[in-house]
């Protein structure tokens, strides 16, 4: 069933208010001299790392893995070896493993604080932002996000919908009934929805190509176009041209709206800056500068430079490639990014708009812009 505008403003609403409810007994457990990090991942380390910088609360590290757990201490971290050690203690225990929260949580008694929820409580950095941003923006622009969840596609609506929830409840039970698993990302909604034929691939943010190697695989494409920054990624990526009947081009900077220099700061415990310098070490350029031939499909994962890439690829867009956008990277990516791409002709009944999601945190909410015919 469809929401009422009344329908959608309440069942948000009520999500904020759970954790309003929540948060005086989350703020009793870290109002101490320490917390429990239960996995020591790339987020639970991140986060760790987060907290000591911006508080006084010790982190304790646990970590199945008896490696990542030696990897903890020589970050300078304490660390128990055993659950048992977490289960008998009256501390505050931060699931950190942002793919099996849930999964965590059924491992622990009591005192389980999600992921998300220790970033708000310790007003911890999402990239440029900070992450109570996500929670704050949704109730600032619902109505906003009302026009958009309209112009998603009925099977993708709920999905929307209960990744709204989550920002504002911070309970990943909300994202339960419809994420699904990190290695589908990227791939699941075009395999099932769209019914058109994929040639050309192009990956801006193309990292090592890793979705390179899944987009021939699952989609069948046979020419692949990579932008990537990053020289020393070349090699594999070349590597995985070899697969390519028509082989893979590299373009070999950052996706921008124009040609520039770009900088990268981290500041405040791990907020990262990206702006514009003369003298700065990475090259950034439009992508319709470098591609010149029609574009099937289209991947972008820029770390919240989503926009000012897609405002260089207006010339590349002509050629309605399907697109599958990272909008998880900035607060307003799930408003502005959808309403950018209106302008362009990215609409219904042209096109039609499905929201995929992957975690338990809030990264990997994925908009999928698929052709009709």
């Amino acid at each position: 069933m469809n929401l009422t505008l009344e329908q959608f403003r309440a069942h948000l609403r009520e999500a904020a208010e759970r954790f309003s409810k929540r948060l005086p007994a989350v703020k009793e457990l870290v109002d101490s001299d320490r917390v429990y990090l239960f996995g020591y991942g790339g987020k639970g380390k991140m986060l760790a790392q987060q907290i000591s910088c911006l508080s006084s609360v010790n982190v304790i590290v646990f970590d199945a893995n008896p490696a990542v757990r030696a990897m903890a201490v020589q970050d300078g971290f304490r660390v128990v070896t055993h659950i048992d050690q977490i289960n008998q203690a009256s501390y505050g225990t931060i699931l950190g493993a942002c793919q099996a929260q849930l999964e965590q949580a059924a491992l622990l008694r009591r005192n389980q604080i999600y992921y998300q929820e220790a970033a708000y409580i310790f007003d911890a950095p999402h990239l440029a932002s900070k992450a109570r941003d996500f929670s704050d923006s949704v109730l600032e622009k619902i109505d906003s996000l009302y026009r958009i969840y309209l112009q998603v596609n009925n099977r993708s609506r709920n999905v929307f919908l209960a990744v709204l929830s989550f920002r504002l409840s911070l309970d990943p039970h909300d994202l339960a009934d419809c994420r699904q698993p990190n290695s589908e990302m990227w791939f699941d909604i075009p395999a099932a929805e769209s019914n058109r034929g994929y040639r050309t691939y192009l990956d801006v943010g193309a990292f090592d190509g890793d979705t390179l190697q899944q987009a021939r695989a699952r989609l069948s494409v046979s020419r692949g176009i990579a932008v990537e920054a990053n020289e020393a990624l070349f090699g594999s990526i070349n590597e995985v041209g070899k697969s390519y009947p028509d082989g893979i081009q590299i373009m070999p900077c950052a996706a921008w709206s124009h040609s520039c220099q770009l900088e990268f700061r981290e500041v405040r415990g791990g907020m990262i800056s990206v702006a514009e310098a003369a003298n700065g070490d990475l090259h950034a350029g439009p992508i319709d500068d470098f591609v010149n031939e029609p574009v099937d499909m289209m991947k972008m994962d820029v770390e919240g430079a989503e926009l000012s890439a897609l405002t260089g690829c207006a010339v590349t867009l002509k050629s309605s490639p399907d697109l599958a956008i990272a909008g998880y990277h900035r607060p307003d990516d799930l408003l502005s990014l959808p309403e950018f791409l209106a302008n362009l002709g990215y609409t219904s009944p042209e096109f039609d708009l499905h929201i995929g999601h992957y975690s338990d945190c809030f990264d990997d909410t994925i908009l999928y812009y698929l052709r009709q015919f």
